[in-house]
């Protein structure tokens, strides 16, 4: 069976990651962005690399960003009318974002079966990517019970976020006393100026920051933009104490893979960091399952950073308490996401 992907890098493409096990066996390709921040899999050959006109202008007049809008879809449903002619996939599988947009109306009139899988950090309400192809998807998978409940045909079969079986196994990790500060690909200069701030006042940690298109150059603290390879970024979550993230979820996932204390400090849509607050859903619901810590002033940032960072017996009693807490929601998680979506690909070919 011919396996279509079609996602943004950064966390649409991570949360693809956690599920490879279920199309392992089948003959795959990725449509995604070709952005610098590129966490591309080694397990997927063939990979089509689509220019983003919407991350090259960020912040444009309204009516200079619908036209932008514009030439973007067009373009992409060029593109992606190109790739899925010429493949020819059973199922085409996506993630999100917009990217899928366009790709899902084609395989609509190609005949091919469309399996869109809503991203873990949507827990109140769809993405605006969900509802554009929600009627026309043929399994429509949300991560979140609720959201089955609201939407009759959304199926929940499980999530990336604390899957089975994880833990996190604190004899084999070598840690350094670093502070990570990390954001993708999009500016956010508000996390990236507190954090730079706060940098001097950490008497026993480094402080290092991915600032993304960010234009802002700390001052205090180390810094780069962007990593040549993704396993400069798996380095990082691996050696680090602490990590400071916006809410994209992929930061969150590779967080918790690695057992790094997580501070989240999510974009809101109040201030143009994003279109909407789903940043601040997920940051919610990680703060009240004891997953991380949530940050919205310099104040809230300071405190957390240096409770952890100068105090060390702080930072031991609150890393055991997260590896307790994974263990415990991995233990009561019921479902596995890789497993019944294996399955689902299973039956929707049949």
């Amino acid at each position: 069976m011919k396996i279509g992907i079609v996602c943004s890098p950064g966390g649409h493409l991570t949360e693809m990651l956690q599920l490879t096990s279920a199309f392992r066996e089948h003959d795959v390709f990725l449509i995604t962005y070709n952005e610098n921040f590129l966490n591309l899999p080694k397990e997927i050959k063939k990979i089509y690399r689509i220019e983003n006109l919407l991350i090259k202008y960020p912040g444009v007049a309204r009516i200079k960003k619908g036209i932008i809008l514009f030439v973007h879809f067009f373009l992409l449903f060029i593109k992606e009318l190109h790739i899925l002619i010429k493949e020819r996939p059973d199922i085409l599988i996506s993630t999100g974002s917009e990217i899928a947009i366009p790709a899902f109306y084609i395989a609509s009139l190609l005949n091919i079966k469309k399996v869109y899988i809503e991203s873990v950090c949507r827990i109140d309400d769809l993405s605006f990517t969900g509802k554009a192809v929600y009627r026309i998807s043929d399994l429509f998978i949300v991560q979140w019970k609720k959201l089955a409940e609201r939407y009759s045909k959304a199926k929940h079969l499980g999530n990336v976020l604390v899957p089975k079986r994880a833990h996190i196994n604190q004899s084999k990790m070598a840690k350094k006393n670093v502070v990570f500060v990390t954001i993708g690909t999009a500016p956010f200069d508000r996390l990236i100026k507190l954090a730079d701030e706060i940098s001097p006042e950490l008497e026993f940690y480094e402080m290092v920051i991915q600032k993304g298109r960010t234009k802002y150059n700390p001052k205090n603290a180390k810094y780069f933009s962007f990593v040549p390879e993704y396993k400069d970024i798996i380095h990082f979550n691996m050696n680090s104490k602490i990590i400071i993230s916006h809410g994209g979820v992929g930061s969150i996932i590779l967080a918790l893979k690695y057992g790094a204390m997580l501070i989240l400090f999510p974009r809101l849509s109040r201030y143009g960091e994003h279109n909407d607050d789903h940043q601040l859903e997920i940051a919610k619901f990680m703060k009240h399952s004891g997953l991380s810590e949530v940050a919205h002033t310099k104040g809230e940032l300071y405190s957390l950073v240096t409770s952890l960072a100068n105090y060390p017996a702080n930072y031991t009693k609150t890393l055991r308490k997260l590896a307790k807490k994974i263990e415990k929601i991995s233990k009561n998680n019921e479902t596995n996401l890789p497993d019944n979506l294996k399955r689902a690909l299973e039956g929707i070919t049949w």
